[in-house]
């Protein structure tokens, strides 16, 4: 029989591991989508590319600080991730509505049209998952959790979920 505090851990790290597996997956769509730019030769504006680099930016910090968390049980970086959760979400809205536009002002051409908004998405994805790996160590029955909330001054675990 498996330690209680392992045993705890089984769904969680199940989640996990499902969480990177899509992120895979939405890494093969956006090398897919690099692809066919790169067949068809569609080319993206620079104001556009330099939107995709600052949205690739924000998830990569994102990625990179929920792995953190998830690795060393700690919340640290939770107000961080937080924020990091809504710019990309808040980036990911901005950069739709702003490529609809370009495109009905005929700024962006309608070829390129279903590229970019799906390559925005996957990234707003990849974000997602992200937090959900973050969030994995959150246990509302841990003391460590509880404890770990308090020390970042969460008030409840329904807060940060």
């Amino acid at each position: 029989m498996l330690p209680t505090e392992d045993a705890e851990m089984i769904g969680p790290m199940y989640q996990v591991i499902t969480d990177i597996e899509r992120i895979g997956d939405i890494a093969k769509t956006i090398g897919n989508i690099t692809e066919t730019c790169y067949r068809k030769q569609y080319k993206l504006d620079e104001s556009h590319k330099e939107d995709i680099k600052e949205l690739l930016t924000l998830v990569d910090e994102e990625f990179g600080l929920s792995i953190d968390m998830f690795t060393h049980k700690t919340m640290e970086h939770l107000n961080r991730i937080l924020k990091l959760e809504d710019d990309v979400d808040q980036k990911e809205k901005k950069l739709q509505k702003t490529y609809q536009r370009d495109i009905k002002r005929r700024l962006s051409k309608p070829r390129e049209g279903m590229l970019y908004p799906d390559l925005v998405a996957s990234l707003e994805r990849i974000g997602d998952h992200a937090t959900n790996i973050a969030f994995s160590i959150l246990n509302e029955d841990s003391d460590e959790v509880r404890d770990l909330l308090e020390e970042e001054h969460v008030d409840t675990i329904e807060d940060v979920l």
